[in-house]
């Protein structure tokens, strides 16, 4: 796991952390719903590949929801079935 501190691009824009995630191999994990889903329709409809975005609604889920929910995510689809796929926290209950 990297974060946006980790990796240098904190407050960068949306699709500086989508090309630090695809090009680095990591699935990107984001709360922001309203940006994230368009940037994923744009990057496919440009032809442009990425490993993976799931979008996280973080007052839905405590912490140890979420890490359930990412686990399970990780374990049924895992990190190649996730390229160029956008998913969404709460669907894995």
């Amino acid at each position: 796991m990297v974060s946006s501190l980790d990796a240098g691009i904190e407050g960068a824009p949306d699709d500086v952390h989508l090309t630090f995630a695809a090009a680095t191999g990591l699935v990107l994990v984001s709360s922001n719903i309203r940006d994230f889903p368009r940037i994923h329709a744009e990057w496919l409809g440009a032809g442009r590949s990425h490993s993976g975005i799931i979008i996280i609604v973080q007052q839905k889920f405590g912490v140890g929801e979420q890490l359930r929910r990412l686990e399970r995510i990780a374990g049924t689809i895992g990190q190649a079935g996730m390229v160029d796929r956008l998913e969404y926290l709460s669907s894995w209950g």
